[in-house]
């Protein structure tokens, strides 16, 4: 059973999925101390991350009237969100589609739109295509960037 195993707990590997321990579930990351610190995480792609506007409501500056003011953007939680510059979006929102028009996908892996951004997401094999693996080793997704 997955929740008994440390993964579970370190991780929030707590959920059996295909044969093995995965975060499924945002529960899955609730009990997790970096979770706990940073306000909130979501499961995304078998891992527990920040990356929806929902995991900033905890946070101090983002609460107004009891609201969520906040958006996640650029990995961090802002009311005014910013847009990379090295990605030059603009003011639009891209859509996945135009994340993967754009040179950012080829050389850097950026190929997937997450909150408005293009960012490199795991479950879409965006580090494996893009020129920062084949050149540099830099195929494995972390915090929507490709590292080694």
């Amino acid at each position: 059973d997955c929740a008994r195993l440390g993964g579970c707990t370190q991780y929030g590997f707590c959920s059996a999925r295909m044969g093995s321990c995965t975060a499924a579930r945002d529960a899955d990351c609730a009990r997790l101390p970096r979770c706990i610190q940073q306000g909130h995480c979501s499961a995304v792609s078998g891992q527990c991350r920040r990356w929806k506007d929902a995991d900033c409501s905890v946070e101090k500056h983002c609460k107004k009237n009891g609201k969520n003011i906040c958006v996640y953007s650029n990995a961090m939680c802002t009311t005014t969100p910013r847009i990379s510059n090295t990605i030059n979006l603009g003011s639009e929102k891209p859509q996945s589609q135009s994340c993967r028009a754009r040179k950012a996908c080829q050389e850097d892996g950026l190929c997937t739109s997450i909150g408005g951004v293009c960012r490199a997401h795991g479950g879409g094999g965006d580090c494996l295509q893009s020129k920062a693996c084949k050149m540099h080793q830099r195929c494995r997704e972390q915090d929507f960037k490709c590292v080694k």
